[in-house]
């Protein structure tokens, strides 16, 4: 933190108390924006990134990005695979404005986090997840910790309780896919823009195939196999009724037949 590093739960506390002392003065005046405690963000890498480097870049891009206007906590955890940093981001900047990052200041700082990894050896690319033909967002902290004591996210059992409908409606021929994208504007979103993704990979692919260098054309190969590859776009509503499907043929299978086996000759 800007105090130093922290020992124990009573220093957690403290700081928790510090920041939430702000929300107390603002209370009451009405034209300042009401802002949490604390936001949370997650800085990862995959397995076999060197640690120490990645310490480093977590470092530097909180020291650009986030500490001249507003106090942070940065919490290393080494006790997974794959090596990861929260940042605790106090919820009032120095100014009083809230910290409410949108998409833009987002994307800046997947770029600037991005630069500090490389700055630092560590290969890394600020793409979007439709650049790279993915669909799906990955599990917040939060549920992954639910899961693990054994608990259903709330979010999970509707997802789930709605995966089951579809599946029903899909069984009785009342489903159809227009009226999914009906339902989810979102997916008929998400399948135009992967679309168009790989559209544009096609046609950067079609440029470098036509090109005399042959760096250019062993590209083209190589960004045509990346289109070949990309899966089609995938929801967790998709898994879910996929799992249910399991479930429910696995249940249909006829109970196994058993012959008991006589020993010696029959009479």
């Amino acid at each position: 933190t800007d105090y130093g590093a922290m020992q124990g739960k009573d220093a957690v506390r403290d700081i928790h108390a510090d920041w939430s002392d702000d929300e107390i003065i603002y209370a009451g005046q009405h034209q300042v924006r009401k802002a949490p405690p604390s936001v949370n963000m997650v800085l990862s890498m995959p397995l076999g990134v060197d640690r120490d480097a990645f310490r480093n870049a977590v470092r530097d891009f909180v020291d650009a990005e986030l500490r001249p206007r507003v106090d942070v906590m940065l919490a290393f955890h080494d006790d997974t695979e794959h090596p990861h940093a929260h940042v605790t981001v106090r919820g009032r900047q120095h100014d009083g404005k809230t910290f409410n990052p949108g998409p833009p200041v987002l994307a800046h700082f997947r770029e600037v986090f991005a630069g500090a990894l490389r700055h630092r050896g560590i290969e890394a690319e600020a793409t979007p997840r439709c650049a790279r033909g993915h669909t799906m967002k990955s599990e917040r902290s939060h549920a992954r910790h639910m899961r693990a004591k054994g608990l259903i996210p709330r979010t999970e059992r509707a997802a789930i309780q709605d995966a089951f409908r579809d599946l029903q409606r899909a069984r009785n021929g009342a489903s159809h896919p227009e009226d999914e994208e009906k339902l989810r504007p979102w997916v008929k979103a998400a399948r135009e823009r992967h679309a168009g993704v790989k559209a544009v990979y096609t046609a950067a692919a079609r440029e470098l195939a036509a090109s005399a260098n042959p760096a250019d054309r062993k590209l083209a190969q190589q960004v045509e196999q990346f289109v070949r590859s990309m899966p089609a776009p995938m929801f967790a509503h998709d898994l879910y009724k996929q799992a249910l499907e399991r479930q429910l043929a696995q249940r249909a299978k006829p109970p196994p037949t058993t012959v008991k086996q006589r020993d010696g000759p029959e009479r």
